[in-house]
């Protein structure tokens, strides 16, 4: 095998695996990321890995090019951050007390089952966003900038997206089925919304979206079995 054989990877991830993969790393051109593997080189199940993660990446961005030109339409922006900000988290405490109205037995099973969910759904984000350390598209895409400024550096998974389809999840196991169709619907727009505003990939908001709903599943079996 050849020594110091280059490799090139478009995946805009800088994992711990990758780090341990490559001797040198550095980044130029935006999303592209040069590598220099080490003299031993890569093995054949790593090479297809680095293979399929450019290929998604390289589909990533592509379907986000084509999301993130909505942005430029006025009404669809406003619209965007309107949706975004509904998911900022703090609407999420005044659900319990719009439940109070209705049951104050059901407001308290779902403060339970939320509380619990947010509690495991916030340390599994902190801990994949900072083991992946995906950059943000503005840190990718040479010459972009996102219409709103991300709270924090990394982008994979979206923590909005993860907390409204938990939140959707919850309330979809807890009320009647006839709230299925409005609360996925928001949560889905929430997810949309984030890529049109720039600061998520298309792939960031799937994975939020399943971790959301998966947590948000065992939280209610948790609290109400």
């Amino acid at each position: 095998m050849a020594k110091n054989s280059g490799c090139y990877l478009h995946t805009g991830f800088d994992t711990a695996a990758m780090a341990k993969l490559c001797s040198k790393q550095s980044s130029q051109n935006g999303h592209v990321l040069y590598t220099q593997l080490s003299q031993s080189g890569p093995s054949v199940s790593t090479m297809t890995t680095i293979k399929a993660l450019q290929t998604l990446h390289s589909l990533d961005v592509a379907t986000f090019s084509r999301i993130v030109q909505w942005n430029t339409r006025r009404s669809l922006c406003r619209l965007a951050r309107l949706v975004s900000a509904s998911a900022d988290g703090w609407p999420y405490l005044a659900t319990p007390l719009v439940l109070a109205l209705i049951s104050p037995s059901l407001a308290w099973q779902a403060l339970m089952v939320l509380a619990t969910g947010f509690a495991i759904e916030r340390v599994s984000y902190y801990l994949l966003k900072n083991s992946f350390k995906r950059n943000r598209p503005p840190n990718v895409i040479p010459g972009f900038q996102s219409v709103i400024t991300a709270s924090d550096e990394f982008s994979f998974p979206s923590g909005h997206t993860s907390g409204a389809f938990l939140m959707a999840t919850v309330l979809v196991l807890l009320l009647p089925m006839g709230a299925v169709g409005y609360l996925y619907g928001w949560a889905s727009m929430v997810a949309l919304s984030r890529v049109v505003l720039g600061v998520h990939f298309p792939l960031d908001t799937v994975a939020g979206a399943l971790l959301g709903s998966s947590i948000g599943w065992w939280a209610v079996q948790l609290v109400t079995v």
